[in-house]
């Protein structure tokens, strides 16, 4: 039986999509116009990417996935206006909260700082490192 199955690493993104719509066709994911999708962006002088954020928001709720701020910016106050932004977007759109994931002690203490608490952890994610599941109601 395990035969009839074919491995495809790395999978190309047609296929996640395909995947991905077989299974909103049975009401077991989310159709894309359930989901919107944002991101928000910094760049500086020379059009490089200094902070952004992006994620999606879907039932009310907006996920970042991503958020980044370039080292030399760290601990300037860039992060928090990053976050502070999303929130106002956020807001803006209705979401009852925000949620992310994290595996780095210096980003958990970022979050719980503003305002994000901790609702599930997988210890040993990667070695010893737990990656903390969080959100902040609105």
């Amino acid at each position: 039986m395990i035969d009839d199955f074919k491995l495809i690493a790395p999978a190309p993104p047609k296929l996640w999509r395909e995947i991905h719509m077989a299974l909103a066709e049975e009401g077991q994911a989310l159709r894309p116009e359930e989901s919107a999708p944002f991101a928000i962006i910094r760049r500086d002088g020379e059009g490089r990417l200094t902070a952004a954020a992006s994620g999606e928001i879907s039932f009310r709720s907006l996920h970042i996935s991503h958020l980044f701020v370039a080292s030399p910016l760290r601990r300037r106050g860039v992060g928090a206006s990053l976050l502070s932004a999303v929130e106002a977007y956020s807001r803006a759109r209705q979401c009852e909260r925000l949620h992310l994931e994290t595996r780095s002690g210096d980003a958990l203490r970022f979050y719980r700082r503003h305002g994000f608490e901790i609702f599930g952890e997988l210890p040993r994610y990667a070695g010893e490192q737990s990656l903390y599941f969080l959100q902040k109601r609105l």
